[in-house]
């Protein structure tokens, strides 16, 4: 019994010690939306081009983003129809330079308010965090999260969420590459098996504006 006491000890010890853990790295998770790289109004103008792949890793759609700022954005299945939102006025067009014709607006009133709270609940309701440390993916270094969040359910029932690895550049201190895992929605309540890769790039020459 006396032998077997400090294995017990210590498997208690490293029990007690991993909430602590794991409590250390929610919190350095949820601080990335405060300001943060995961927090969309402190980014610069960004693109993100996306990839969804089957459960077979197999391609299925890829799409186009613009981010100007949450206000101001374009987005679109590549080499098909575009959407164009500034604020809440919204156009379609066959490309990204246009023609834009108007479309009716579907957007939340209070678009500004609905983009902070659905980041505001992706940090409040982060579970499971991982803190991966530095990864390699493609030959460039990142610093890497996984964590299992959703935003609302927002006044309109709606909600979207799942498994989430972010990559973060350690110099630029800017997302990267962001994967989403196991995604559930207000139309998917149970966790679907599409992985969503997101790849970013960052240049302050985007500018989008209502058309003339």
């Amino acid at each position: 019994m006396k032998a077997l006491l400090p294995c017990v000890l210590t498997v208690f010890a490293v029990s007690a010690a991993m909430p602590v853990l794991a409590d250390a790295c929610r919190d350095e998770i949820v601080a990335l939306y405060d300001g943060g790289p995961l927090d969309p109004f402190v980014q610069p103008p960004y693109r993100y081009e996306t990839q969804v792949l089957d459960g077979d890793g197999a391609l299925k759609f890829e799409y186009i983003t613009t981010f100007d700022t949450p206000m101001r954005s374009m987005n679109g299945l590549k080499g098909q129809t575009m959407h164009l939102s500034i604020g809440l006025e919204t156009w379609s067009g066959p490309s990204p330079d246009g023609p834009w014709t108007p479309t009716t607006n579907s957007l939340p009133e209070n678009l500004e308010e609905f983009f902070k709270t659905n980041r505001d609940n992706l940090a409040a309701n982060t579970t499971e965090p991982e803190c991966l440390g530095t990864v390699t993916v493609e030959g460039q270094d990142y610093i890497a999260y996984r964590c299992r969040t959703q935003t609302g359910p927002n006044p309109d029932s709606t909600y979207f969420g799942g498994r989430y690895t972010s990559y973060i550049d350690p110099a630029s201190n800017r997302l990267m590459r962001h994967e989403w895992h196991e995604p559930i929605a207000h139309y998917l309540p149970q966790p679907g098996t599409d992985v969503w890769i997101q790849v970013y790039t960052y240049d302050d020459s985007f500018a989008l504006s209502a058309p003339e």
